[in-house]
């Protein structure tokens, strides 16, 4: 059996399995979503979408981050579990990152939904209300984390 010592506390597994957990559906469907659009990549179908639609483009290309994100997050969270003081500070920076990457998004649907072209100002609304919902799910977990992972007690786990 591990000392003591060098076992994490329950707040810190809570904490990896919820980043585990998370960053593995964001993978999984991220990469679900990529498959599905470019099925029919080689008939230049969507190069076409893309030529007429900036939020259609803006999608997919919000995708390579997320999946980016969710590896780093599994990869954390295997870290965490092992009190890795380089784990910690990735999850403080997914914390945070992730968080400007949904504000950058939100804002770009925003101003996208004012064109004056019916489907794409529909794309850009449905953008900014999926987008908006993330923005509901990470705030509370970002936050959490972030408090989590710079507190003192926790910091001196991962020495």
């Amino acid at each position: 059996m591990l000392p003591t010592a060098s076992r994490p506390s329950a707040s810190i597994i809570a904490a990896a399995v919820a980043l585990l957990l998370a960053s593995s559906g964001i993978v999984f469907w991220s990469v679900w979503y990529l498959r599905w659009v470019y099925r029919h990549a080689g008939s230049f179908r969507q190069i076409w979408v893309y030529a007429q639609a900036p939020s259609a483009a803006m999608f997919d290309f919000l995708t390579i981050p997320q999946i980016a994100f969710g590896l780093l997050g599994i990869i954390a969270s295997i870290g965490l579990l092992r009190l890795r003081e380089r784990a910690r500070k990735v999850a403080v920076f997914l914390s945070i990152a992730p968080i400007i990457g949904v504000l950058f998004a939100l804002l770009f649907f925003l101003s996208e939904s004012h064109v004056p072209h019916g489907a794409e100002s529909l794309n850009a609304g449905l953008g900014f209300l999926l987008y908006a919902g993330f923005l509901v799910i990470l705030l509370p977990l970002s936050i959490w984390w972030l408090v989590l992972f710079t507190r003192d007690k926790v910091r001196r786990q991962f020495q």
